[in-house]
């Protein structure tokens, strides 16, 4: 057996796994500390009722604190430390945890810069009429691969199938709610710098996705533009499919 190879599986492992292994030392941590507290004041308690039985009370308010901090103190280091501990995993963790979002946030954002500069490249090259022409296929050709069959309930304020292309979700609406939300996202990023995705998703009639709250638009990248095309469903029903110009994270 590899003992290296397995020691450095082992170190892989914890690596991917810290925040989680962090998060479970500062559960035992906390309980830990509260059990050691308990046990450190009945200790404590003890020691000073014994001092006091043993004449204790006849010297004077500052001695008898001195003697009591001297009998005692001992007994607070188990939870002392055990506590330090605890916010040190905690603070681990924490940072950890922010770190790799940090990193993911940073990978997300050269991603979709590389897109938009491949976008802008695509337009010069093709021109406008062109790459609109690319972009209903493409979006014909993932629409094709949503389901939206009878089983599917949709929900939303209008009367004509619409397919939001980033989630894949069919809902009820027409062009009018759509372009409508588009001016209401764009106002809010004038107004606010910003605006996040489940703030449209509220818009247009559908409930916000997951992280729908970390990701928007900031004013200093640009309004909202939609990206939109009239397609067929899967059974064959004329629907409109839209997408986003970018998405950063906020």
């Amino acid at each position: 057996m590899d003992l290296k190879a397995t020691a450095k599986h082992v170190e892989l492992v914890v690596r991917k796994n810290s925040p989680e292994i962090m998060a479970g030392m500062a559960i035992s941590g906390v309980v830990g500390t509260a059990y050691l507290a308990h046990q450190t004041g009945y200790k404590a308690a003890t020691s000073t009722f014994m001092f006091e039985i043993e004449g204790g009370k006849q010297v004077g308010a500052k001695e008898r604190f001195k003697e009591r901090a001297r009998r005692t103190w001992k007994f607070y280091i188990p939870p002392v430390t055990t506590g330090v501990l605890t916010i040190a995993c905690i603070v681990g963790g924490t940072k950890i945890s922010r770190s790799r979002t940090a990193a993911i946030t940073a990978a997300y954002s050269l991603t979709e810069r590389a897109f938009s500069e491949y976008k802008e490249k695509v337009q010069e090259k093709l021109g406008e009429r062109k790459e609109q022409n690319l972009k209903d296929e493409l979006a014909q050709d993932r629409v094709r691969k949503i389901s939206t069959s009878p089983d599917v309930i949709l929900v939303g304020k209008g009367s004509i199938m619409c397919i939001e292309l980033r989630s894949g979700r069919p809902f009820l609406g027409d062009m009018e709610l759509i372009k409508r939300a588009e001016v209401e996202i764009n106002d809010r990023i004038i107004r606010c710098d910003y605006a996040s995705l489940a703030e449209f998703h509220n818009e247009i009639g559908i409930s916000p996705t997951p992280d729908a709250g970390d990701f928007g638009w900031v004013h200093e990248r640009g309004l909202l533009k939609l990206d939109i095309s009239t397609t067929l469903s899967d059974r064959d029903i004329p629907c409109i499919a839209f997408d986003y110009n970018y998405l950063q994270a906020l």
